[in-house]
């Protein structure tokens, strides 16, 4: 085999080669985006739940009634009616929220920037 015909050979080796990490790194690149795209409408509606004016009083009532440390001796069930349903309502949307981290439906950064301080502020108040 000649010195020409061993070159040719090399550089279409390495033309090849890098179709194929271009190609790989596209796909990559997509799959990113299509997992994104598909986030966003899930995103969207669980923080419109908890922008929604119903959402933000429930919470704000939670953070008033229990701060002071009132009913953590029964647990949840011993709350009146109108705070344990405070409670329910808060920390279900936070526990889905956490369920879509967990399980890698939503990205942890997002959800983390979004809520950062009002979750640490609802766990503060509701923990046992």
């Amino acid at each position: 085999m000649d010195s020409v015909t061993l070159l040719v050979n090399v550089v279409t080796l390495l033309l090849s080669t890098t179709a194929i990490g271009v190609t790989l790194l596209l796909t990559l690149r997509q799959i990113r985006l299509m997992n994104n795209s598909n986030q966003l409408p899930l995103v969207l509606d669980l923080f419109r739940e908890c922008r929604s004016a119903e959402f933000v009083h429930s919470e704000e009532r939670l953070w008033a009634d229990l701060a002071s440390g009132a009913g953590a001796d029964q647990g949840i069930s011993g709350l009146e009616q109108p705070i344990r349903d405070d409670v329910y309502r808060v920390c279900a949307f936070y526990q889905m929220l956490a369920y879509l981290v967990a399980f890698r439906v939503v990205d942890e950064d997002l959800v983390f920037l979004a809520t950062h301080y009002r979750l640490l502020r609802t766990w503060e108040v509701v923990r046992p």
